[in-house]
């Protein structure tokens, strides 16, 4: 039985990253940069999506689980993990948290 499965540009809308608008003038600006180029990189690159939320994406639509790993060394994060801060994960907005788009964690 075949899987019905949803393109990336409607699922970066259905996760409310992107908006309809934003979607189309990456389409444009993907058609006229060169065909080969993949929506994604297109959207990254006109700063629509971050890498992080195109891979949560990209994972929901292949059925990977996700798993923020940043979180185990966020101080006071209340994790096991004793290691230095890192930086790199203080960027991500705490709002911006994955949800399912039919509601729920996954």
């Amino acid at each position: 039985m075949a899987r019905n499965i949803k393109r990336v540009g409607e699922l970066l809308k259905d996760f409310d990253y992107i908006t309809e608008e934003q979607f189309q003038k990456a389409l444009e600006k993907q058609q006229n940069v060169n065909g080969n180029t993949k929506l994604g990189e297109v959207l990254i690159d006109m700063g629509f999506v971050t890498e992080d939320e195109l891979i949560q994406v990209l994972e929901f639509q292949m059925g990977i689980p996700h798993a923020d790993l940043g979180i185990l060394s966020r101080p006071g994060s209340g994790s096991v993990y004793s290691g230095e801060y890192c930086p790199a994960a203080s960027d991500r907005s705490p709002g911006k948290r994955w949800q399912h788009p039919q509601g729920g964690n996954g």
